[in-house]
């Protein structure tokens, strides 16, 4: 059985493009790639591509008719909210690293013995540099990061609990926009004084400190390393505006919270039946699809 299959699919792939068309069987001719149509006549290339056309055009209208059912299928906010939360922790041990390695070279400098005081002051430059590089070095992207993971898990909620920000291809405005705080806010999620800290925090990343090393507005940068150093929440640890402080944990916290909320949330929906019959019906195909 396994080897008539084998050889049967052989025989399928080593097709020309000339049976391919004899058979009429279309999925062998979408497989057909442009450049080796030269040898047919002007009257299979004509019919060629049409076929292409037609199965391109009758794809993109399945998928625009679909459109708000797949934004509004809560799994893929869940699915790539994780997808980034794996890309933060692996980015959060390589800070370990670093930061393993940069306090093992302090250490290094704390035991030498110096004799002449300008080395001693160099020691005292380069312990400044050292720490500065500590707290700037893959932090700010570990934050843009894991403020987009934050971010498609609050606005997964959005859409579960409000789908008609979502109409056929238009995004309500309260979907287009990075805060945070506020999609907490309007979501009424109990947070603590830490866990809003980060919100901010994370909505400044993805603003700005996640993508550039400065922001449009001067005040912005000031009250950015004046709310880290004097009234943060979550570390009295901050060395400048930009260290990470507790935003790990907090973060790990809150996220695997929330995350799991939202399964759980949108599973109960599914299975009360919360859906219109058009939604159920989309979400039962999808299953399906996914388990074949």
């Amino acid at each position: 059985m396994g080897k008539r299959s084998n050889s049967r699919a052989a025989k399928e792939k080593g097709r020309s493009p000339e049976e391919a068309f004899r058979s009429f069987d279309v999925v062998k001719l979408l497989q057909i790639h442009p450049k080796d149509v030269d040898h047919l006549t002007d009257e299979q290339k004509e019919f060629f591509l049409k076929i292409r056309e037609a199965v391109g055009d009758a794809s993109a209208q399945i998928r625009s008719e679909n459109y708000d059912l797949i934004a509004r299928y809560v799994p893929l906010w869940y699915w790539k909210a994780q997808e980034l939360e794996r890309v933060v922790d692996i980015i959060l041990e390589t800070i370990k690293e670093d930061c393993t390695y940069i306090q093992s070279g302090r250490h290094h400098l704390k035991t030498v013995d110096w004799d002449d005081g300008g080395l001693h002051k160099a020691d005292e430059d380069l312990e400044l540099e050292l720490s500065h590089l500590e707290s700037t070095e893959l932090n700010s992207t570990y934050l843009l990061l894991a403020g987009f993971a934050m971010e498609n898990v609050l606005k997964g909620f959005c859409i579960l609990r409000h789908p008609d920000l979502i109409e056929g291809a238009n995004f309500d405005r309260r979907l287009i926009t990075h805060n945070l705080p506020r999609i907490a806010e309007k979501l009424h999620l109990v947070l603590s004084e830490q866990e809003s800290h980060l919100l901010h925090r994370l909505h400044r990343a993805i603003i700005w400190e996640g993508r550039y090393p400065i922001p449009l507005e001067p005040e912005e940068y000031g009250k950015c390393a004046k709310e880290n150093v004097t009234t943060s929440a979550l570390s009295a640890c901050y060395r400048d505006a930009f260290a990470l402080g507790d935003a790990p944990t907090v973060f790990a916290e809150l996220f695997g919270r929330l995350h799991l909320d939202l399964f759980l949330e949108w599973t109960k929906k599914v299975v009360s039946g919360g859906y219109d019959q058009r939604t159920q019906d989309f979400i039962r195909d999808m299953w399906s699809a996914q388990r074949d």
